[in-house]
């Protein structure tokens, strides 16, 4: 293989299969390290469910509703983004959520109750250097609520009178539980 001064070298299929042949404990190592760094990473990030129920707000008076009110003195209020940013306020309610947590024994999951789990050492190094709240002096409730306030999101939808419930969990039917039963309980 002789080359002239200018050339760039050339490689054939041959020259990098017989590099890989002389290589093999390297390639096999990274092959292994590999498949380690994709279970970790399988391990420490565990599956989360995203469930959403949609609220229509709308004003369901009838004329009946009210005593003396004529054809010409009826008037429809109007529904504003100040309606629905107060009613997404109201979805987010602890009161709400308590009532939520009670109908579904929310308290009972291992989900909504870090205590049950266990404190990891992460967590107890942070709670010691003040960069965390200590569970084991809140409640029961106290714990399941705020589990249940960090994965809710309500929000209005643009140009419309609908708000979104949305909520995420470690299981389907714990998200898609959570998210209905908050809606039902607002309209009821």
């Amino acid at each position: 293989m002789s080359q002239s001064h200018g050339e760039a070298p050339s490689f054939s299929i041959m020259d990098v299969v017989r590099g890989m042949r002389r290589r093999k404990l390297l390639m096999l190592s990274c092959l292994i390290l590999g498949i380690l760094l994709g279970l970790g990473v399988i391990a420490l990030f565990k599956p989360r469910y995203q469930a959403e129920a949609r609220v229509l707000i709308d004003n369901f008076s009838t004329p009946y509703d009210s005593a003396n009110v004529t054809q010409a003195d009826r008037t429809d209020p109007q529904i504003t983004e100040r309606t629905i940013a107060s009613q997404v306020a109201v979805l987010q309610s602890e009161d709400l959520a308590q009532r939520v947590i009670k109908n579904l024994s929310l308290t009972e999951k291992a989900e909504f109750d870090s205590i049950k789990s266990g404190i990891g050492t992460v967590k107890k190094v942070m709670i010691a250097a003040g960069f965390s709240d200590d569970p084991r002096k809140m409640s029961v409730e106290q714990r399941a609520y705020k589990e249940l306030a960090d994965s809710l999101t309500v929000y209005p939808l643009p140009l419309s009178n609908v708000i979104g419930i949305k909520y995420t969990a470690g299981s389907g039917e714990t998200a898609s539980a959570v998210a209905n039963a908050l809606a039902e309980d607002y309209v009821l």
